[in-house]
């Protein structure tokens, strides 16, 4: 009697080791497209945190989200809640700084401010007791599972859309 292994047990391992293996991927894939979409979400939140905050009233000012953005590499590394007119001039003792997922490309950052108000671009302030935003537009977020596109309209009112 022969010891070893017959050519038909070996391919039904390496078979079970493919599925196992394209299981595995898959969930991997799965799990990196969730994660954009919750990073997404979470700016999306932020938004809308900042202009609940201003008109809720909430310390007698006006509410923000900052992004620390660079425009060459197209990443933002951080995202800044603040309370203030704009970024420059807020209290910097009611900053709330949630760093972002560097996978997330901000494709396309387009807000414009409204007047009399001012801003460097990359923040969007709410008016106290109103939530009027001060500069409205758009901001595009690519990852590999996808675009979204998060916008402001004159209202203040927040929208995010997805492509695939």
């Amino acid at each position: 009697m022969k010891k070893g292994f017959t050519i038909i047990e070996i391919v039904v391992v390496v078979g079970i080791m493919l599925i196992l293996l394209a299981i595995a991927f898959t969930s991997v894939r799965m799990a990196n497209d969730s994660m954009s979409a919750k990073t997404h979400e979470e700016i999306y939140t932020a938004i809308m945190s900042a202009a609940r905050r201003a008109r809720y009233g909430v310390n007698n000012c006006d509410w923000g989200v900052y992004f620390v953005y660079n425009p060459i590499t197209k990443q933002a590394s951080q995202y800044i809640i603040y309370c203030g007119e704009n970024y420059a001039g807020r209290q910097q003792d009611e900053d709330i700084t949630t760093n972002i997922d560097d996978s997330i490309l901000f494709s396309n950052i387009s807000l414009n401010n409204v007047l009399p108000y001012i801003g460097d671009g990359n923040e969007i302030t709410f008016e106290y007791l109103t939530g009027s935003p001060h500069q409205i537009g758009s901001i595009e977020l690519s990852t590999q599972a996808g675009i979204s596109t998060i916008t402001i309209d004159d209202f203040g009112f927040t929208s995010i859309d997805y492509v695939q």
